[in-house]
């Protein structure tokens, strides 16, 4: 990261303040200055280009998600795959049927009586040809990192994840 040592006038000492790009729409928001408010910023900017990404292969977000989850875990229910993808259940509702239509999923009933949802051998062939282009699009989005750079930004999106995950649980952030 690159940082700014320019001397304070006031104090005489050296401070050590992260440049900031202007460049990018948002990033500097009074009250809002926080570095987790940029990461909804990135998240953001990573949504619409996998969003173009995807459509090219004529699928949306939500179907991606559903279709790769299924890919990667077998058969799962709705409410499993919503839980995996950290996304709401109707999310994953509404696009099964899109894929069933497609052909890239199916579903069966299961001994509870819950529907279990699996990728069709097209599904599973049409996760690998995108996850190819997935995975190459995070290789070209982390590429100015060195891999102790990569293992750190991990590290540190798994500290906020975690702790957004404990938040989750809490009585003060759970009121419906």
């Amino acid at each position: 990261m690159t940082v700014d040592k320019s001397v304070d006038r006031k104090s005489s000492k050296r401070r050590e303040e992260p440049l900031i790009a202007p460049d990018i729409p948002g990033w500097l928001a009074p009250q809002l200055d926080s570095p987790t408010f940029r990461l909804m910023i990135v998240a953001k900017l990573m949504d619409r280009l996998t969003s173009r990404q995807l459509a090219e292969f004529d699928l949306t977000y939500a179907q991606w998600r559903l279709l790769s989850r299924l890919a990667i875990h077998g058969d799962l229910t709705v409410r499993q795959v919503a839980d995996i993808a950290s996304v709401d259940r109707a999310e994953v509702s509404r696009a099964a049927p899109a894929l069933e239509k497609k052909g890239l999923t199916d579903r069966r009933p299961s001994a509870t009586g819950i529907p279990v949802l699996f990728a069709t051998p097209k599904g599973r062939k049409q996760f690998e040809l995108i996850a190819r282009a997935r995975n190459a699009f995070h290789r070209t989005l982390l590429a100015d990192f060195d891999e102790e750079e990569r293992r750190q930004f991990d590290r540190s999106i798994h500290k906020v994840a975690a702790r957004l995950v404990e938040m989750g649980r809490t009585r003060e952030f759970n009121r419906d």
